[in-house]
């Protein structure tokens, strides 16, 4: 039997894995060590500084300032605009700042659907918005860059050591056949994104949990027990 194949254990459902992988409010998930990492977190100068990040698996999307269709804004002017950003995603305001954009005013919303609605009832001038989140918008000015590498699994910086194996692998797995299986499958049967967040938490040193937003609400979780060998890695 192929090694993925062996290695996929059951399927179970859990409210556990319904709560955020990191909550900022809470510290819950990573910092609480209820989860050893968390997946599709970009690597940015900030998070840099309290976690390390391991197995980048996916490209940066691109980013950019936008304006209301049909407005008269045609042009980035941060001396005399008001932006809104996403106050937890990783095109934050420091990333703005750090691109020497210092906006009149920052104003942190809680979701992109809520500064899509800023945007539209003019709270806000403009939006620093991900590309697939700013359709229907103007985009102005070129692609904004946050991330110093892609999407990764994001751990604390006392796990790099041990780490270190599983960033192998995960590099290999990705390249597999069967890691877009189990991407394609996700999303056809349970609305499910796992290659966008998947979650990991680590019950023994050979035995993970991958669990992966869903719907209905309650994530499906694949029980994984992880065979080094298989990998290649020693």
């Amino acid at each position: 039997m192929h090694w993925f194949d062996k290695a996929v254990k059951r399927v179970i459902r859990t409210r556990d894995f319904k709560r955020m992988c990191l909550d900022a409010e809470t510290n819950y998930g990573l910092d609480s060590h209820w989860y050893h990492a968390c997946g599709n977190y970009f690597h940015t100068v900030d998070r840099g500084r309290s976690y390390a990040f391991i197995g980048a698996y996916a490209q940066e999307p691109p980013a950019f300032i936008c304006a209301k269709a049909g407005s008269s804004i045609n042009s980035v002017s941060p001396a005399t605009q008001t932006v809104g950003v996403h106050g937890s995603f990783w095109i934050n305001d420091e990333c703005i700042q750090r691109h020497d954009m210092d906006f009149k005013k920052v104003i942190l919303k809680n979701s992109f659907a809520d500064l899509r609605s800023a945007l539209d009832t003019g709270e806000i001038d403009v939006a620093f918005l991900p590309e697939n989140e700013a359709g229907g918008f103007k985009k102005l000015g070129s692609v904004i860059s946050c991330a110093k590498t892609g999407a990764a699994f994001m751990i604390r910086k006392d796990m790099v050591d041990k780490m270190q194996w599983f960033d192998r692998a995960v590099k290999r797995l990705i390249r597999t056949r069967d890691f877009k299986r189990m991407c394609q499958n996700a999303e056809t049967n349970y609305a499910a994104a796992v290659c966008n967040r998947p979650t990991l938490k680590c019950w023994t040193s050979r035995h993970w949990q991958l669990a992966v937003d869903g719907s209905p609400p309650a994530a499906y979780v694949i029980a994984v027990s992880t065979v080094l060998s298989d990998f290649g890695v020693k």
